[in-house]
C-alpha cells in the first residue's frame, strides 16, 4: 500500500467515525469513498454513489460555474454552499468543508469532504418569511371579508383562492362543503386553478370530481388536517393521487361553531407540500374566514328569499338589523337593536332613524340615503356613523344599506348595524402604538443615519474597501427604515383620517428637482441617468413635502425596477385646467393583471431578470400612499405599460386652483 492508498485509508476510517456524511473525491469530481450517513441522507446505496460524479446529485441550478466548483473542490480555501437533489428528489442544503488531498508532486489529487447538514436552518428561514407574509395576506384578506356585501362573498373566495395559491406556489385551490353523503367523489364549491400554459392564474367553471378516501374524510371529520407528498413508490392508500397525477395534498379543515363543515384542499402536480405549523395555522384561518363569510352569504340569501325567515334570523343576530320606510319611519328593528337603542319595541316605532344619528352625520347620511335610493334592489351601499341611543350613550357602527322591497306605494330600506366600537378603540390603540414606536425608532434611525453620512464624506480614504462598503450598507439600510417608518405613520393617519395636507403656493419643478437630487446615491449607484423636461417655473397650491414624497417614490420605483445604465425620463406638463407629470422608465414593465393591484397596501411586483446589485424589495406601501396624497389635493394618478419587459410610465395629475 502506497501513500496515497494509506491517506484514503485513513480518512476512509475517519468517516466512518463522523456523525456527519462524508465523501473522497478525485480531482475530476468522482466519488472515491462515501461514509454511511451520507448514503443515509441522500438516500443512495454506497456502490450507486461510487458511480457517480458530485455533479450528479448537485443541484446545477445553486452553482455559478460548474468547472469552478470543481476547482474549489481540489484548492479550497473556505466552506461552499451548494443544494443537493437526494435520491426522492427532495432538494437538501449542504455547507460543505473541502480538505484537498496532495498528492507526490504535492498537487492535489482529489478531497476529503464533510457534508453538514444545514437543510432545517435554510427552511426555518425560508418558512418564517413565508410565514410572515401569509400573516400579512390574512391579516389584509380577513378586514375584505368583514366587509364585504354578502352578494360580492362568492367572488371574494374566488380571489381569495387564486391569492392562496399564487402565493404558496401550488396548482390548484379548492373549498369542498360537506353534504350529507358520507364518501364521495365529490365537487368542490369554489376552484382555482393556475394555468401554467398562460402563466395566469383563474377561476374555473369546470369543476373538477375528486376522489376522497374514506379515512381522509373521516380525518377531516375529526378536524384533522392532511398532507401527503409522494416522494418515492405510492404507498398504500395513497393511489387516488396517482390516478389524478397530483404529487402532493394539503386538506386543511374547514370549521364553524367548532364542528367540521368543509375543508380547504391544495395540490401540486409536479412539487412538494412541506409548510410549517404556522403556515397550516394560517390556512386554518382561512377555512373559518371562508365559513363564516358563506355563513353570512346563507343568511342574506335567507333574508331576500322569504320576510318570514329573515325576521327569525334577524332576532337571533347580533348585528343591529332595521327596515326603515322611504320617509325614514322605523318599521322593523331587531331584538339587538331594541336593547342597543334603550327604547321600548312601540316607542322604537315611533321613531324615525334621524332620531338616532349625530347632527354631524345627518347630511352625510341623507346623500347616503339618496344613492341607496338610487340604485337598483341588492345594491349594496356602505357607511360608518354614530349613532345615539336613549341616555346619550354613543355607538359606532357600519351600516350595509339596500333596497329590501320597492313597489308604487312604498320603498323599505334594509340597514345591518354592525357595532364596530371595540374596533375602533383597538383602531386608535394600534394607530397610537405605531406613531409611538416610529417616533421612538426615529431618534436612534437619525443619529445612524447622520453617523454613516459623515464616515462616507469624511473618512472614506482612512477605510478599506470592505470597510466603506459595510458603512454604505449601513446607510442604503437606515435609509430603507426611515422611509419604512415614514410610511407606516402615513398609512396609519390616513387610516384615521388625520392625513391633513398643508397647501402653500409652491414652485412644482423646484420640488421635482430636489427630489431627484436627494435620489443621486441611489442613481450613482444604479448608474441611471434622469432626463427632465420642465417648464422654467410652476406655480401651483400644493403640500410641498408631500408632493415631494409623491416624485421620490415614482422616480425611486422607476430606478430600482430598471437595468443598470439606462435613463428615466421625468417630465411636467400644464394644460388649461391642469398639470400632468410623467415619470417613463426603461425597466420590467407591468402585466394587466399587475396593473389591477397597483396603488393598493402591500402590493408588490416579481422583478424578473433586472441587472441590479440593490436590494429593492419594499413596503409595498409607496404607491398607495401617494395615490391618497395626490387624490387629497383632488387629482388622479394612473401607470400604463406595454407589457413585461416594454418599461411602465406612471402619471399624476393636480388640478389647477
Amino acid at each position: 500500500m502506497d501513500k496515497s492508498e494509506e491517506v484514503i485509508e485513513f480518512l476512509r476510517q475517519l468517516g466512518r467515525s463522523l456523525g456527519e456524511g462524508t465523501s473522497i473525491h478525485d480531482k475530476q469530481g468522482r466519488f472515491i469513498e462515501v461514509n454511511p450517513r451520507l448514503c443515509e441522507i441522500l438516500g443512495y446505496t454506497r456502490d450507486e454513489l461510487l458511480k457517480l460524479q458530485i455533479h450528479d446529485v448537485v443541484d446545477t441550478k445553486s452553482l455559478k460555474d460548474e468547472g469552478s466548483f470543481t476547482a474549489h473542490l481540489n484548492d479550497a480555501r473556505e466552506d461552499v454552499e451548494i443544494r443537493v437533489i437526494g435520491k426522492d428528489g427532495k432538494k437538501l442544503h449542504f455547507l460543505i468543508s473541502v480538505f484537498p488531498m496532495p498528492g507526490k508532486d504535492g498537487a492535489a489529487q482529489g478531497s476529503f469532504n464533510v457534508w453538514n447538514d444545514i437543510t432545517s436552518k435554510i427552511e426555518k428561514v425560508r418558512d418564517s418569511q413565508l410565514l410572515k407574509e401569509l400573516e400579512d395576506i390574512v391579516a389584509w384578506i380577513s378586514v375584505q371579508f368583514i366587509n364585504m356585501p354578502w352578494p360580492l362573498i362568492d367572488q371574494g373566495i374566488s380571489w381569495l383562492l387564486g391569492d392562496l395559491g399564487t402565493f404558496l406556489k401550488v396548482d390548484r385551490v379548492m373549498v369542498f362543503t360537506l353534504g350529507h353523503s358520507n364518501y364521495l367523489p365529490i365537487e368542490p364549491a369554489h376552484t382555482w386553478l393556475h394555468d401554467a400554459s398562460a402563466s395566469s392564474a383563474s377561476s374555473v367553471s369546470v369543476k373538477p370530481r375528486i376522489k376522497v378516501p374514506p379515512w381522509m374524510m373521516e380525518k377531516i371529520k375529526a378536524k384533522e388536517r392532511v398532507v401527503i407528498s409522494l416522494t418515492g413508490a405510492s404507498s398504500p392508500g395513497m393511489s387516488f393521487l396517482n390516478e389524478m397525477s397530483i404529487k402532493a395534498i394539503a386538506c386543511i379543515p374547514i370549521t364553524f361553531q367548532d364542528e367540521a363543515v368543509g375543508f380547504l384542499w391544495l395540490d401540486s402536480a409536479t412539487g412538494t407540500i412541506s409548510w410549517n405549523e404556522g403556515v397550516y395555522n394560517q390556512l386554518q384561518l382561512v377555512g373559518i374566514l371562508i365559513a363564516n363569510a358563506l355563513d353570512r352569504k346563507r343568511t342574506g340569501e335567507l333574508l331576500v328569499a322569504s320576510e318570514e325567515k329573515y325576521k327569525r334570523l334577524a332576532e337571533a343576530a347580533h348585528d343591529f338589523i332595521i327596515v326603515y320606510n322611504s320617509a325614514s319611519r322605523i318599521i322593523y328593528a331587531n331584538k339587538a337593536a331594541i336593547e342597543a337603542s334603550e327604547y321600548t319595541e312601540a316607542e322604537l316605532y315611533k321613531k324615525s332613524i334621524w332620531d338616532f344619528v349625530l347632527p354631524r352625520d345627518i347630511e352625510m347620511s341623507r346623500k347616503e340615503l339618496a344613492a341607496v335610493l338610487s340604485d337598483p334592489p341588492g345594491k349594496v351601499v356602505l357607511s360608518e356613523v354614530e349613532l345615539v341611543a336613549k341616555n346619550g350613550r354613543r355607538i359606532t357602527v357600519e351600516i350595509s344599506s339596500s333596497i329590501l322591497s320597492k313597489s308604487a306605494d312604498e320603498i323599505q330600506i334594509l340597514a345591518i348595524c354592525r357595532d364596530v366600537s371595540k374596533r375602533k378603540e383597538l383602531d386608535k390603540m394600534r394607530h397610537d402604538f405605531v406613531v409611538m414606536a416610529s417616533h421612538e425608532l426615529k431618534t436612534p434611525m437619525v443619529a445612524i443615519l447622520g453617523s454613516a453620512d459623515f464616515l462616507m464624506q469624511h473618512f472614506k480614504g482612512e477605510m478599506s474597501d470592505r470597510a466603506f462598503q459595510l458603512v454604505q450598507l449601513v446607510h442604503r439600510g437606515s435609509h430603507r427604515l426611515r422611509n419604512l417608518i415614514t410610511e407606516l405613520i402615513d398609512v396609519s393617519r390616513i387610516e384615521t383620517d388625520k392625513f391633513i395636507l398643508q397647501l402653500d403656493t409652491r414652485d412644482l419643478v423646484k420640488i421635482a428637482n430636489e427630489s431627484i437630487q436627494n435620489l443621486s446615491y441611489l442613481l450613482v449607484e444604479c448608474n441611471h441617468e434622469i432626463k427632465t423636461s420642465f417648464p422654467a417655473q410652476l406655480l401651483a397650491r400644493v403640500d410641498a413635502q408631500r408632493i415631494d414624497q409623491v416624485f421620490s417614490n415614482l422616480i425611486s420605483n422607476a430606478v430600482k425596477n430598471s437595468p443598470h445604465g439606462s435613463q428615466t425620463l421625468v417630465a411636467i406638463e400644464l394644460s388649461k385646467d391642469s398639470i400632468l407629470v410623467s415619470v417613463r422608465d426603461q425597466g420590467v414593465g407591468l402585466t394587466g393583471e399587475e396593473m389591477a393591484k397597483l396603488f393598493q397596501k402591500f402590493t408588490k411586483i416579481d422583478r424578473h431578470d433586472i441587472d441590479s446589485t440593490i436590494n429593492i424589495q419594499g413596503s409595498g406601501l409607496g404607491l398607495y400612499i401617494s395615490r391618497q396624497i395626490v387624490e387629497s389635493h383632488g387629482g388622479k394618478i394612473w401607470a400604463e405599460s406595454a407589457g413585461r419587459g416594454k418599461g411602465s410610465t406612471f402619471y399624476f395629475m393636480l388640478p389647477i386652483k
